[in-house]
């Protein structure tokens, strides 16, 4: 959502709808929500491995796996 609203005031923008202000709003938000978005993978991923450290460690097939790619 907040792409589609940075990407539509952007577009605005460039038709002389609206104040470039408003672009820079909707790009303050955009990034704001990535930022979170963010934030909880993050959390989300501490909070896997306190899991898991709280049942006796971490075992090597955990480790070896690759991170899921962070897609927004």
């Amino acid at each position: 959502l907040a792409e589609q609203n940075y990407q539509q005031a952007l577009e605005r923008y460039r038709k002389d709808d609206i104040p470039f202000v408003t672009v820079t709003d909707a790009q303050e938000s955009l990034i704001n929500a990535r930022n979170s978005f963010v934030q909880t993978l993050f959390s989300y991923n501490r909070s896997q491995v306190r899991q898991v450290q709280s049942i006796g460690g971490l075992s090597p097939q955990l480790l070896s796996r690759q991170p899921a790619p962070i897609t927004p």
